[in-house]
């Protein structure tokens, strides 16, 4: 007999919070896919991201070879911007399964009106002892999201997360 698990809604899916692990899916049910061991596939935006400072890089140069100063200066910010969400996105993780026992610390941080969701953001170990970061978001203001984070949050206090 399987166990059952809260759950409440996420930006994509569910989280459904087990006595031994936390499941991100993106359905209702929790299937066999929780035991298995998934891609980190947050290393595919840090290569896109990658490409696209070496584009912009480029950018910059010819134009700073060229005399134009203003794009120089403007591609350099956006290298400088990628560069900055790259080296802070290198110990994020999108792993669905998380265990509790590697649980370090969950934080909550609140939606900014017409800005921002609501989000939890979940700091652990992954298998290797590395210290990385799952971002749990929440859905939205259009998806009835103040109701949905009051019932994110409630449950996590209710299991001791938070």
């Amino acid at each position: 007999m399987k166990e059952s698990a809260k759950k409440f809604r996420t930006k994509t899916g569910y989280c459904h919070v087990f006595s031994d692990k936390i499941v991100l899916t993106t359905s209702e049910t929790v299937g066999e896919f929780s035991e298995m061991v998934a891609s980190n596939t947050i290393h595919r935006v840090l290569i896109i991201q990658g490409l696209i400072v070496v584009f912009l890089g480029y950018s910059a140069f010819t134009n700073f070879s060229s005399g134009n100063m203003v794009f120089g200066f403007l591609w350099s910010f956006f290298v400088l911007y990628f560069l900055y969400n790259i080296v802070n996105s290198l110990n994020n993780s999108a792993t669905p399964v998380i265990y509790r026992s590697q649980i370090e610390e969950i934080t909550f941080v609140p939606a900014v009106k017409m800005l921002a969701r609501a989000y939890f953001s979940v700091r652990f170990k992954d298998e290797e002892g590395v210290s990385k970061k799952r971002l749990i978001l929440l859905p939205g203001s259009l998806n009835k999201g103040a109701v949905e984070t009051e019932i994110a949050v409630n449950m996590m206090k209710e299991e001791g997360l938070l």
